[in-house]
């Protein structure tokens, strides 16, 4: 291709063959002037092709070439779709195409979010020789956590997500009505009801304990070998963030890490966003400071890519949060951070704890007494509680939760006015002891911060389904009606600052639907069971069954020198 008086040269749909003959789609965007130039790759399930990419004039216009890829199956791309399959053999050669050709000087970067992070994951782990640096947003490395929590399938986005994916793009049909068929049973034979064919559905929603099929599909402990630079951003709210910490400390644990070419320049950002670096959701503001710019992920591609170090490298740490409340940047050494003092708040009540206006309390303070009456619910799949705010794609974020407060299936149980500011910044978790009249019960429990005003707003959310209390990658165990078990289990990660003046909450229920499926009660799995069962579920809180939750405190004192150093934001 010849110089041009233009903005960028291009080569549109361009195949490239894989190793088993499948034939992948891209359009490359080139500097105006012919060279060896290094080069941004975006492979893409989402129409990267045939369409006037913006990205691409921008980074040609940087002096670098630009290739946007669809993945196999999609759009202009031969081949069948099925998520999470192929994609480290198809980066792998799709990079080793890109690295052959004549405007390639050698060196490859990456970037985009969710799936299109995803990739980028998939082309680290197949140690391509040309790939340099990535920049995953939105995703996550432990695919299990993606589809489940607490052993619970995650609805509604991601079978609708999933199932819609692998239907051939272009192909014209009426769009299923997803409101509705969440709602049905089973849970397996959800494409059945959007009349799309997806085996692969019926697998994931067949596999509800953490399995080899996980271990056989996914990427979690493959990050370890890679040998690229990684700067990774993800989202307090985002469906697909909780893992986000584990992901990192797997690349920043991994041998010889500090001594590694690239992979010491390794990052990460975390804030108050969506599914998506800037996506607001919920109904608090979190000022300016929270919209963060481009230029720092710019920065980290083209100094990589053109041999320098980022600026990210001459940052106090490797780890950027936006704590939540405080409304403000802050750089940590570590996850979770060396100085937190996890602190159990035990659950209290005369019996009585339902809604709101019940006598429910936490407390510093150990229960002292050994009997205590029990608080009671009834969990009805027929009428589950409604999701409200938390990690998801619409309805999500930090939301007032007065409404799901009033229900009688809601235990809430709630501190005293805090007379100081108290930030809970790490992993929570609770120690629950429960039971249930059925074989099986869901317990889901939300951390709340009461404003003065009175309004509620959650602030991190988790659930257990209490058959996987051993572990969600050990066999199933039902329950024994009646039986009192204590549930041990991780509800978030979140950076939070709960103001002078304010109140700790929690609510615990049986459900938080549609954000999490239903539990039939029945004993069977909810992935093939059609029936359905209220469940009587009980909290147990005295010295016997000291029932918590447990905060990760961070001393107000230790943050006054922490490093706080202004980020980028967005015009």
């Amino acid at each position: 291709m010849k110089n041009c008086d233009c903005e960028a040269r291009s080569l549109i749909n361009t195949k490239i063959r894989t190793r088993d003959k499948v034939e992948l789609a891209c359009d490359v965007y080139l500097p105006p002037h012919e060279g060896r130039y290094p080069v941004i790759l975006s492979f893409s399930p989402y129409n990267n092709t045939g369409v006037r990419s913006s990205s691409g004039l921008s980074w040609a216009n940087r002096g670098f070439a630009f290739v946007s890829a669809d993945c196999r199956g999609r759009f202009n791309s031969g081949g069948n779709f099925t998520p999470w399959i192929n994609d480290i053999e198809d980066a792998y050669d799709l990079l080793d195409w890109i690295a052959s050709q004549k405007w390639c000087n050698g060196n490859i970067g990456m970037q985009g979010g969710s799936y299109v992070g995803f990739t980028q994951l998939a082309a680290a782990v197949s140690r391509h020789p040309a790939l340099k640096a990535v920049t995953p947003s939105a995703i996550q490395s432990d695919l299990y956590a993606i589809y489940y929590n607490g052993g619970v399938l995650a609805l509604p986005f991601m079978p609708a997500w999933h199932i819609g994916m692998t239907q051939r793009a272009g192909v014209k049909a009426q769009p299923p009505n997803w409101e509705e068929i969440i709602r049905k049973t089973p849970l397996s034979n959800l494409d059945g009801y959007a009349a799309i064919p997806c085996p692969s559905w019926k697998k994931i929603a067949s596999h509800d304990t953490k399995d080899a099929y996980w271990k056989k599909n996914g990427i979690e402990g493959r990050l370890r070998d890679a040998k690229v630079g990684f700067f990774i951003q993800n989202s307090w709210y985002d469906h697909i963030g909780a893992k986000v910490f584990s992901m990192f400390n797997e690349i920043v644990g991994s041998p010889g890490f500090s001594k590694s070419t690239l992979k010491k320049y390794t990052c990460l950002r975390v804030g108050p966003w969506n599914h998506g670096v800037n996506m607001k959701e919920g109904d608090l503001d979190y000022g300016p400071d929270a919209m963060v710019a481009e230029e720092v992920e710019v920065d980290f591609l083209s100094s990589i890519l053109g041999g320098k170090e980022p600026k990210t490298a001459r940052n106090p740490s490797r780890i950027q949060i936006f704590v939540m409340g405080a409304n403000k940047w802050r750089f940590e050494n570590e996850w979770p951070l060396k100085r937190t003092q996890w602190t159990p708040f035990y659950l209290g009540s005369s019996g009585h704890a339902n809604t709101s206006n019940g006598d429910g309390w936490l407390s510093r303070d150990k229960v002292e007494i050994k009997k205590c009456t029990p608080d009671t619910f009834t969990s009805d799949p027929r009428n589950p509680v409604p999701t409200c705010g938390g990690r998801g794609v619409g309805n999500s974020g930090q939301r007032n939760q007065s409404e799901i407060e009033k229900r009688k299936d809601v235990l809430v149980y709630t501190l005293p006015q805090l007379t100081e500011p108290m930030e809970v910044t790490g992993p929570v978790s609770v120690k629950l002891f429960v039971s249930a009249s059925t074989p099986d019960a869901d317990f889901a429990v939300k951390l709340v911060d009461v404003y003065p005003d009175g309004r509620p707003f959650n602030v991190c959310d988790g659930i257990l389904r209490a058959r996987f209390r051993g572990g969600l990658d050990k066999k199933p165990e039902l329950m024994k009606p009646g039986t009192v078990y204590e549930l041990d289990f991780e509800l978030d990660v979140t950076s939070y600052l709960f103001k002078s003046g304010h109140r700790v909450r929690i609510q615990i229920a049986g459900s938080n639907f549609p954000h999490f499926s239903r539990n039939p009660h029945t004993g069977r799995k909810a992935g093939i069971e059609t029936k359905m069962r209220k469940s009587v579920q009980k909290i147990y809180h005295s010295s016997e069954y000291p029932s918590c939750i447990i905060l990760p405190l961070i001393p107000i004192h230790s943050n006054l020198s922490a490093r706080a150093v202004p980020i980028p934001v967005a015009p």
